[in-house]
């Protein structure tokens, strides 16, 4: 583990990495789609590591250090290292995602699924006068295991409330 400092370098390398992959992949969408063509997001990914690959065995070495800048030391290239690939393939889903005509991932609605027969069953063996226990009978009778604690939470009136889908 790193020291502070170097964590707090790496989180700064980190996002200024992330920034530029961001930049080419959007330069790269940008560029296929005109072209007619929309590669998958790891085909994108192929061409970001065959650049980092020609600029790393260039002749000068590797990294090239401006006369202004002290050079990155290990420890924070270390932190850095294990996730830039997955973030990078990341923004490459993401630009896809941004440059595909047509093609969106639709947000589900928050929370859990509401099971409104359920509730209104429960709702009608309670008005019947059946208890918790005896309910949970009869569903495990019919092969569906609820809890006591869920059947009685359908019984609360908080969930009576509630608007219908």
């Amino acid at each position: 583990m790193g020291s502070s400092k170097d964590i707090l370098e790496a989180k700064k390398l980190s996002a200024r990495f992330r920034q530029r992959s961001k930049k080419f992949f959007d330069d790269f969408y940008a560029k296929e789609a005109k072209a007619g063509r929309y590669p998958w997001p790891h085909e994108a990914s192929a061409a970001l590591g065959q650049i980092l690959t020609r600029a790393t065995e260039a002749e000068e070495g590797w990294p090239p250090q401006p006369p202004d800048r002290p050079g990155v030391s290990t420890e924070v290239l270390d932190l850095v290292t294990p996730r830039f690939f997955q973030q990078a393939y990341h923004e490459a889903v993401d630009a896809r995602l941004r440059h595909t005509r047509g093609l969106e991932i639709k947000k589900g609605k928050p929370g859990r699924k509401r099971e409104i027969e359920l509730a209104e069953r429960i709702w009608k063996l309670k008005a019947e006068g059946k208890t918790v226990p005896e309910m949970q009978a009869i569903f495990k009778a019919e092969g569906q295991h609820f809890s006591q604690e869920k059947i009685a939470s359908y019984l609360k009136t908080r969930r009576k409330k509630l608007p219908r889908q």
